[in-house]
C-alpha cells in the first residue's frame, strides 16, 4: 500500500539512487501500523519571536506546537484514524496566518471494503482550536504553500505529466491550473507573497550527472522562468519575506545557502554543521526574526525516528540544534504571531454584517486596508504594517459616528493598535 500513493524517501545526500519524483518522506498509517520519519540529539536553541512553530508528528499521529529549543510538543489535533482505515501523509504543510489554518494532504485508505477505496483529501486544522475538517481532492498534491497576501492556497500535483501548480479551494477541494512545470524531480515550494512568486528546484535526469535549476512561477500570470544550472541541487527552500531572500540546503555535504533565483547562484551563508543527522525536507521561516527552521532526524535503534528542530539565522548562517522532541516529525510550518489578528478581521466583518458599518464602500475600503496590513505583518514588514494599521485607524476615526458606529470604531481601532505592538 505504500507505493499506491507514490511516496518516496528523499535520496540526495544519503548515498542512494535519486528519486524520479518529489524529494520527500511519506508517513503511512494503516490500522495500528505507523511509518515514521527521522530524528536526533539535543542542544539549546533560540526560540522564535512572536509566533508558533507547528509540526506534523508521526507518533502519535497528530499536529502539535513545538518549542524549537526544548523540543516540547503541545498537541493541537489528534489525527488518529478509525480501525480499518489507513492514511498516507505527504510531508508538506502550509499555514494561513490570517485565518489560523494549517493545511496538509493525505491519502485515506479504507481497508474495510473490497476492493479497498483510496481517497485523496485536503486536511485543514484550526491552529487555535484544533478543529479538523477534510475535503476530497481530484488529484493528489505533493506540495502545498500559502500566499497570505492574496489568501490563496497553492498545490503541486503529484500526478504527472506535466506536473502542475494549481490553486486549491480549501472548502471544496477544487484545483485550478496555474502553470505547468518541467523536470524529473522537484524540491518543495517556497513562496514570495510580495511578488506572488513560487520557487522550486527542478532536477533533470537528461544528462549525467543530473542538472538542477530554480523555477520561478508567477502565480498571477502562470509564467514560468528557469534559472541557469546551479552548481549543486538545493532542497528545503525557504523564503524570508522581510528580507526578500530565498534560502535552501544543498545536497551532498549539506550547506545553508542564499539563492539568487534569477542567476542560478547558491552562496553559502555561515558554517553551520549539519553533522550526520538527516535534514529536511520542508523548511519554515519566521520573517520577524530572520529564522529558518528545519527538521533534523536520526533513526535510534529500539526507538525509531527521533527529531530535533534546527534554527538558523538567515542573515549570519549561525545555527543551533534543539533538544530532542522524543518522536518523529514529518514536516513543519511557522505561523507568525498576533493571536488577535483573526479576531480583528472577524470583528470587522461582524460590524459590516450587523450594520454597525452601514456603507458598503466604507466597509470594502476598510477590509482592503486591513488585509494589506495583515499581509505586510505576515511578511515581517512591521513598518509597512504599522503604517497600514494606522491608516485603518485613521479611517475609523474619520467615520466614527457617521458610517461606523462610535462603539465599533473604538473597538476596531483598539484591536488594530494591538497589532502594531505585536509587530515592533
Amino acid at each position: 500500500m505504500f507505493a499506491v500513493h507514490n511516496f518516496r524517501l528523499i535520496t540526495k545526500g544519503m548515498g542512494m539512487a535519486r528519486s524520479s519524483a518529489w524529494r520527500r518522506i511519506g508517513v503511512f498509517v494503516g490500522g495500528s501500523l505507523a511509518f515514521a520519519p527521522l530524528l536526533l540529539q539535543p542542544l539549546p536553541v533560540a526560540a522564535a519571536t512572536a509566533g508558533t512553530l507547528f509540526a506534523l508528528v508521526n507518533s502519535p499521529l497528530s499536529v502539535a506546537a513545538v518549542d524549537p529549543a526544548s523540543g516540547a510538543l503541545t498537541t493541537l489535533a489528534d489525527l488518529s484514524l478509525p480501525a480499518g482505515m489507513g492514511g498516507g501523509y505527504n510531508p508538506t504543510m502550509a499555514d494561513d496566518p490570517n485565518n489560523h489554518r494549517l493545511f496538509f494532504e493525505r491519502s485515506l485508505v479504507d481497508f474495510t471494503v473490497d476492493p479497498i477505496v483510496i481517497t485523496n483529501q485536503l486536511v485543514t486544522v484550526d491552529s487555535v482550536g484544533g478543529a479538523v475538517s477534510t475535503t476530497t481532492l481530484d488529484k493528489s498534491l505533493s506540495g502545498l504553500t500559502f500566499d497570505p497576501s492574496t489568501g490563496t492556497l497553492f498545490g503541486f500535483t503529484a500526478e504527472c505529466c506535466p506536473n502542475q501548480i494549481v490553486t486549491v479551494d480549501p472548502s471544496t477541494g477544487l484545483e485550478t491550473h496555474v502553470a505547468d512545470v518541467i523536470g524529473d524531480s522537484f524540491s518543495f515550494m517556497a513562496i514570495a507573497p510580495a511578488t506572488h512568486s513560487i520557487y522550486l528546484d527542478s532536477e533533470s535526469f537528461a544528462s549525467n550527472p543530473p542538472t538542477d535549476s530554480i523555477l520561478t512561477v508567477d502565480t498571477a500570470t502562470g509564467n514560468v522562468t528557469q534559472s541557469p544550472n546551479l552548481d549543486t541541487g538545493v532542497r528545503s527552500l525557504a523564503f524570508d519575506g522581510s528580507s526578500g531572500s530565498l534560502f535552501g540546503i544543498t545536497f551532498g555535504q549539506p550547506q545553508f545557502v542564499g539563492i539568487d533565483p534569477t542567476a542560478g547562484v547558491a552562496n553559502p551563508i555561515g558554517t553551520y554543521d549539519f553533522g550526520t543527522l538527516f535534514a529536511g525536507p520542508q523548511a519554515a521561516v519566521d520573517p520577524a526574526s530572520h529564522t529558518v527552521f528545519m527538521v533534523q532526524s536520526d533513526f535510534v535503534p529500539g526507538i525509531g525516528s527521533v527529531s530535533h528542530i534546527t534554527s538558523i539565522d538567515d542573515q549570519t548562517g549561525a545555527g543551533v540544534l534543539g533538544a530532542s522532541t522524543g518522536t518523529g516529525i514529518a514536516t513543519i510550518a511557522f505561523e507568525p504571531g498576533g493571536a488577535a489578528a483573526p479576531n480583528l478581521k472577524a470583528d470587522l466583518q461582524a460590524a459590516i454584517d450587523s450594520g454597525a458599518i452601514d456603507n458598503a464602500g466604507v466597509g470594502k475600503a476598510l477590509t482592503a486596508k486591513l488585509d494589506a496590513a495583515a499581509a505586510a505583518q505576515t511578511r515581517g514588514q512591521c513598518k509597512a504594517a504599522a503604517n497600514l494599521y494606522q491608516a485603518f485607524i485613521n479611517d475609523l476615526k474619520a467615520q466614527s459616528g457617521k458610517h461606523v458606529s462610535a462603539a465599533a470604531a473604538a473597538q476596531l481601532a483598539g484591536e488594530a493598535q494591538l497589532q502594531i505592538t505585536q509587530c515592533p
